[in-house]
């Protein structure tokens, strides 16, 4: 086995491969030693992914679906995530990086869902809601069962009600963690002794209340 480092080709047994990421478009011009191979009848697969292909649209199909990150990307995701209201401009200053570019790889992240939406930061004790609690709940997965009824389900009912910031469905003791977010001690007992028994489905509750968000 001898490797061309250069073009990324691999030799084996007299059959090549050409190893890495290949660019995710179709225009793409393949380097000329591939084109040098071709017209000498040599046959050249393509490796990806623990896969073998000897098809490059085949190959550029399965890359559009993954979004390849680079330094810039990550830069640019550093400084939104700490300020999302920044203007284009801000983060290009901020990166170093031209800001037609910025423009351009931000648009790109949203449209490959890498950049979901942009988020708020809010002071919850002017909102009127200063306290934050987990709860960490326990399914009764044989009522579920009998009810037809799933773990998503059960969990999308919670995020419904009013008091519910976030649901995640876990591993582990529990199976779901709700977060909540309430004005006083005893609007958060009603939550967990009204509401969420009134939930089907739910087996037990065990609530745990934030002494200082970090």
């Amino acid at each position: 086995m001898y490797l061309i480092e250069e073009d990324k080709l691999i030799c084996v047994n007299k059959t090549i491969f050409y190893k890495g990421f290949l660019p995710c478009s179709h225009n793409y011009t393949q380097p000329p030693i591939i084109n040098s191979l071709y017209k000498r009848g040599i046959k050249i697969f393509f490796y990806f992914n623990g896969k073998i292909y000897n098809k490059t649209l085949k190959i550029y199909k399965i890359l559009e679906k993954f979004f390849i990150m680079d330094e810039k990307d990550v830069k640019i995701l550093d400084v939104l995530k700490k300020n999302a209201r920044l203007s284009v401009k801000s983060i290009a200053r901020l990166t170093g990086i031209p800001v037609t570019t910025v423009h351009n790889r931000i648009k790109k992240m949203e449209k490959k869902g890498l950049i979901k939406g942009y988020t708020l930061s809010l002071d919850y004790t002017k909102l009127g809601k200063p306290i934050m609690a987990y709860i960490l709940i326990t399914v009764d997965y044989k009522l579920l069962k009998n009810m037809k009824k799933t773990q998503h389900q059960l969990a999308e009912e919670l995020k419904k009600n009013d008091f519910v910031e976030e649901v995640d469905m876990v591993t582990g003791r529990n199976d779901i963690i709700v977060k909540v977010r309430v004005s006083d001690i005893q609007e958060l007992s009603n939550f967990v002794t009204r509401d969420l028994r009134n939930i089907n489905g739910i087996d037990k509750t065990e609530t745990v209340i934030v002494l200082r968000e970090v």
